[in-house]
């Protein structure tokens, strides 16, 4: 539904242009497609960070709770790309566009503003996709260490504690 919901965003902005007769910068092509394409990696990042945190909980109730620290991390990710799309070239903005969470925020608005060079794309890339694999594999871990656990809350600190003795 997201992926739906962005597209029909995309597309009523290409339309809204075309039909306003404004000119459609070439960058545009470019920039839509890599735009749907980081995306997913977030995604995907995103998802299976809350599947972390979901893995912490046996009830739905807690489930709020547990996912409060990732969503806290995905919020201030989000809102620190708005200061930084003043200054796309910027040092700090292009180190942090190659840090996950801020790789799907950042990197696509640096691509679409020429900032991004193509090795800086490809680290992105791959510290993404690295991420995703980490932290989905450390929620699998976790969640089949704690599945004994059942009946009762866990806080992330036990939960990486029982990670890392059973390691």
């Amino acid at each position: 539904m997201a992926l739906i919901q962005l597209s029909a965003a995309v597309g009523a902005g290409v339309i809204a242009l075309a039909v306003s007769g404004t000119s459609i910068p070439a960058g545009v092509w470019i920039a839509v497609p890599t735009t749907l394409l980081w995306f997913l990696g977030g995604f995907a990042l995103f998802s299976t960070l809350y599947a972390l945190a979901g893995s912490f909980v046996s009830r739905q109730e807690d489930a709020q709770a547990a996912a409060l620290p990732v969503t806290l991390g995905v919020m201030a990710a989000y809102l620190t790309v708005f200061p930084l799309s003043a200054n796309a070239d910027s040092t700090v903005a292009t180190v942090l566009s190659m840090i996950p969470p801020w790789t799907p925020l950042l990197m696509p608005l640096r691509i679409a503003t020429g900032n991004a060079t193509w090795w800086q794309v490809a680290v992105g890339v791959a510290v993404l996709l690295i991420a995703t694999v980490l932290v989905l594999r450390l929620a699998a871990s976790i969640y089949s260490r704690t599945l004994l656990q059942r009946g009762r809350r866990i806080s992330w600190r036990q939960a990486l504690h029982l990670r890392a003795a059973a390691t």
